[in-house]
């Protein structure tokens, strides 16, 4: 059974996502002087991003109702879990390789959104069907980010491996940073989100069903949620292709 709800909120962050690397990617390769740091562009990428990893929860909620409607074992649970995390992690090194080799050791890719996923789907995964223990922690690590968005607390000392990886000490230059604090906590709310439309793999509200349906039988709106369906892979090609296009398109205006 497809949940065409959540692959057409996905897919509305594919369109965003891409139409934000386009400008970006102008701005970084010199070809218009675009701001990416713009209100409009700005709020476009965090709204994708932050879509995206709500997503990222929702559907771990699902993986794990899923898992116990069809009385699979935990370990083959955590099997699937790991294979998936395994799988991210190697197009995170590739991630890394490429944009390396395009915008050099200062600027490529140390730990973006698939970075983050490589972790995150483990650790959330564990909380799928704990919403109330999801709300608590999620609480936790927002205060604990944003105590150190004030610069209340500080952690300079930490080591900078972990550091980079947690958040709790920044001291890099990257395209591309998702840390586990704060987005751990975003993860998690798309846990408490599922659990509370859907209660063992069936929506839990009539009007969800009548959204698919829509969904489903319009055209357009079915080609949307394709994008959805398909975002890991649009993520991966997107981005070099864009680059690509934009790499002969300013070697011919020059």
């Amino acid at each position: 059974m497809r949940f065409y709800e959540i692959d057409f909120i996905k897919g509305i962050a594919v369109i965003l996502m891409v139409i934000f690397h386009i400008f970006y990617l102008c701005k970084h390769m010199n070809i218009k002087s675009y701001d990416p740091e713009s209100p409009l562009l700005y709020f476009m990428a965090k709204l994708a991003h932050t879509t995206f990893i709500i997503c990222m929860g929702i559907n771990l909620t699902l993986c794990k109702q899923k898992s116990k409607k069809n009385k699979k074992t935990n370990k083959e649970y955590h099997k699937s879990i790991i294979y998936r995390c395994m799988t991210y992690l190697v197009l995170s090194f590739m991630i890394s390789y490429i944009s390396y080799l395009a915008f050099g050791k200062n600027l490529f890719i140390k730990f973006g959104i698939i970075h983050f996923m490589t972790l995150g789907v483990f650790i959330t995964s564990i909380f799928a069907d704990k919403p109330k223990i999801s709300i608590l922690t999620s609480i936790i690590i927002i205060i604990i980010n944003v105590l150190i968005e004030s610069k209340k607390i500080s952690f300079y000392n930490f080591n900078k491996y972990i550091g980079f990886i947690t958040g709790l000490n920044i001291n890099f230059n990257s395209l591309d940073y998702f840390p586990l604090i704060p987005w751990i906590a975003i993860s998690l709310f798309g846990v408490i989100i599922g659990n509370t439309l859907y209660t063992n793999y069936n929506r839990n509200y009539k009007e969800l069903k009548k959204i698919s349906n829509k969904i489903e039988n319009y055209s357009i709106l079915k080609k949307i949620s394709t994008f959805g369906k398909n975002s890991l892979l649009i993520y991966l090609f997107h981005f070099p292709l864009i680059y690509l296009i934009l790499y002969f398109y300013k070697k011919k205006i020059n």
